[in-house]
């Protein structure tokens, strides 16, 4: 009998996998095939989030079928998510404007939906990191006002997630392993200690893993990071994964407009006016360096 389900680990050749017919989790290797397709994919051919086919033979699971994915991250490595939950903390390290905004082009590129966690707001939030809220919420993105400590915003939160695959993102000592504990009570992370003459937090998650969630669905950490490269972004994709560009977009002359040098660009106007945030648009040019670059490197 073939069963379906959902990989939640991948560990020294093992998959952890849950199968909600029986209501339990079994370890798993890859049939044959299967093996012999890795390196078809830049991320092998099962990974954690992938929905599977398996079956038992003799005393052992064997994973023997891997359906299409909706999408799938390269680092962290996983498929088929459905929300992005971006942990920043309000200070204790202080947000990465750069960071945020790397992970929401790469998070939208995929088809993913992007939650902002703003976390440890029992440490109060200062008027430059309110700015900060303000800016991604006026550009579409939700966001989740946290507190590990009081317990503020984690029910919101939770509701967000509930009944789909979703992963954690963020910088180390964010928080992320201490939210993860919050909205999982099965979870078995340690928390880190933040650097105080860095600022940045030691790393304390080591691999991907899917863990449920009281509610319904799953909910992935992954390790924390510092830099992300937008490899897979073409120049004429660029413009249209900033979500609040997309109303004036329409009005600029030129269909294709990058809305950098073009005249007439209605993106422009809207910035000339203060209705687009200043530091996102100047972020956004040298993104556009950075794709523009790549571009030339790949087709070269």
């Amino acid at each position: 009998m073939r069963l379906r389900g959902i990989v939640l680990r991948v560990l020294g050749g093992f998959y952890r996998v849950h199968l909600p017919e029986r209501g339990e989790v079994v370890e798993c290797r890859l049939a044959g095939k299967l093996k012999l397709q890795d390196g078809q994919r830049s991320t092998g051919p099962v990974i954690v989030g992938d929905v599977v086919t398996v079956a038992k033979i003799e005393d052992s699971w064997v994973i023997s079928g891997v359906e299409e994915r909706r999408n799938e991250l390269v680092r962290p490595m996983i498929a088929n998510v459905g929300t992005c939950v971006l942990v920043q903390s309000v200070t204790q390290p202080e947000p990465v404007l750069d960071l945020i905004d790397r992970v929401l082009l790469l998070a939208t590129h995929r088809g993913i939906a992007v939650v902002i966690c703003w976390t440890k707001v029992d440490l109060g939030v200062s008027p430059s990191v309110a700015g900060m809220i303000e800016c991604y919420s006026a550009a579409g993105y939700p966001a989740c006002l946290t507190s590990v400590v009081t317990g503020a915003g984690l029910e919101e939160l939770a509701a967000l997630l509930g009944g789909q695959t979703s992963i954690l993102a963020g910088p180390s000592g964010a928080g992320k392993s201490s939210l993860l504990n919050a909205l999982c009570p099965t979870a078995a992370q340690t928390t880190g200690q933040i650097s105080r003459k860095l600022q940045r937090g030691r790393q304390t998650t080591r691999h991907v893993e899917l863990l449920p969630l009281p509610g319904g669905g799953w909910l992935a950490d992954a390790p924390g990071f510092s830099k992300l490269d937008l490899l897979d972004i073409e120049v004429y994709e660029l413009p249209h994964l900033y979500p609040e560009w997309r109303v004036p977009a329409q009005r600029c002359r030129y269909a294709d407009c990058r809305h950098a040098e073009e005249p007439d660009c209605a993106v422009k106007q809207a910035l000339a006016e203060g209705k687009i945030d200043r530091g996102r648009y100047q972020r956004y040019l040298s993104y556009l360096k950075e794709v523009e670059y790549n571009a030339q490197r790949r087709y070269q």
